[in-house]
This record gives C-alpha cells, sequence and structure tokens, in this order.
C-alpha cells in the first residue's frame, strides 16, 4: 500500500510540474546579479549591477518567447538600459520541484550621456526550484558578449519566476 501511495503521490507532483511550463502559460518575473566585465584589451570595468525584468509566453511544453529589459550600472560609467527578444527551454525535470534550463537573448540599447551603442549576445544555463504550483527561484550562469564594445561578462544571476496558467 505504502508503494502504491508513494507512486501516485510522485504521479502528481511530476504532473504539477509539467504543467508549469505548458505551452500557453505566461512568465513573468526577473532577475539580479552582481558581476565583472572584461574589455577587448582585458581591461576589467569594476562590479556590474543588472537587474533585469522579463515577460515570456510558452509556445509549446517547456518551451517561452518573450522581452526582457537590463538596466545596468557600472562602476565607471553611467547607467544604461538594454532591450531585446529572449528564448528559454527547460531542458530537464531534476525531481519533482526542479528544472534545468538554457536561455538565449539579444539587447540593444544605447548610453546618450557617453553616446555608446550597446549590442549584447547572452546565454544563461540556469536551475529553477519551484516553490509552488506558481513561483520559482532560480540560480543560473550567464556569459554575455557586447559585441559593440568587445566585452565580455559573467554573471551568477538570482531571480524568481511566476507562472501563470494560460488557456485550456
Amino acid at each position: 500500500m505504502k508503494k502504491v501511495f508513494l507512486i501516485i503521490s510522485l504521479s502528481i507532483a511530476t504532473s504539477l510540474t509539467f504543467a508549469q511550463t505548458a505551452a500557453s502559460n505566461l512568465l513573468l518575473g526577473g532577475s539580479i546579479a552582481i558581476n565583472s566585465s572584461t574589455d577587448a584589451d582585458g581591461a576589467s570595468s569594476g562590479l556590474n549591477l543588472n537587474i533585469a525584468p522579463k515577460i515570456g509566453y510558452f509556445i509549446a511544453n517547456n518551451f517561452a518567447l518573450g522581452a526582457e529589459a537590463s538596466y545596468v550600472k557600472q562602476s565607471n560609467q553611467d547607467p544604461y538600459t538594454l532591450f531585446g527578444p529572449f528564448v528559454r527551454y527547460y531542458i530537464c525535470t531534476l525531481g519533482p520541484n526542479t528544472k534545468l534550463f538554457s536561455q538565449g537573448s539579444a539587447e540593444f540599447g544605447e548610453n546618450a550621456n557617453l553616446g555608446l551603442g550597446y549590442t549584447t549576445l547572452g546565454f544563461d544555463a540556469g536551475i529553477a526550484y519551484f516553490l509552488n504550483s506558481n513561483i520559482a527561484a532560480e540560480v543560473a550562469l550567464q556569459y554575455k558578449n557586447n559585441t559593440s564594445s568587445k566585452a565580455t561578462n559573467y554573471a551568477l544571476n538570482v531571480g524568481f519566476q511566476i507562472h501563470f496558467a494560460g488557456k485550456k
């Protein structure tokens, strides 16, 4: 009897986890990172703060497209904002409440005070831990390349996402 109860419980927990990233669901959340970047000459820009809210839509199970904005404050520059699309894929389930994901992004913006334009390409790989059926806490490693200034950026992002059920 205990084995039957355990199998039924795990089946329900697994099905609830899959429903969180189901097609037509909405993703709303963001992340924050403190990191350091290096320019094309290998010089460090010091510490950077990056705050990135995002919204996405699951076009298929485990596959979301969306938009994000990044507020970036570098220790040696005025702050600037980037906007752009992202694509996120939940690769696999690691447990009843945990999923591994990868994300790619492209962001565009400019620092009007310095007259600098920015184009960044980024890749994240991380783990989402679902605190309940709608809210996930996330930790991700991030790589970003600023194709305009040839700067590279490595970061540890911490964030959360809220998953809203779509039309059935």
